[in-house]
């Protein structure tokens, strides 16, 4: 496994962007006081967009009546503190933290 460096910030996330376009699925993880939980996830990958619904098909509407200003509305942020790209079954990795 290697650290990504400051300079290789740029490039690496270029290369997560471009493999997260051509995979279907990747995988999530969190840590929580109960320990690490992962997740298999449908990439929605778009850089700077900052509103899911902007990114896929998807309709706020359809589950909150007044879409995102309805009150019930929560959107969840999420924040990496760690990035790894691999290929399955490859030991070469590399990783960024935050």
């Amino acid at each position: 496994m290697s650290a990504v460096s400051e300079p290789d910030r740029s490039q690496f996330f270029d290369e997560v962007d471009e493999v997260t376009k051509a995979a279907k699925l990747g995988a999530m993880a969190t840590i929580t006081e109960r320990g690490p939980r992962v997740r298999i996830v449908q990439w929605s990958w778009e850089g700077e967009k900052t509103r899911v619904w902007d990114v896929l098909d998807y309709d706020p509407a359809r589950f909150w009546r007044q879409g995102p200003t309805d009150p019930n509305f929560q959107p969840v942020r999420i924040t990496p503190t760690r990035v790894e790209l691999s290929k399955f079954g490859s030991p070469d990795k590399r990783v960024w933290r935050a």
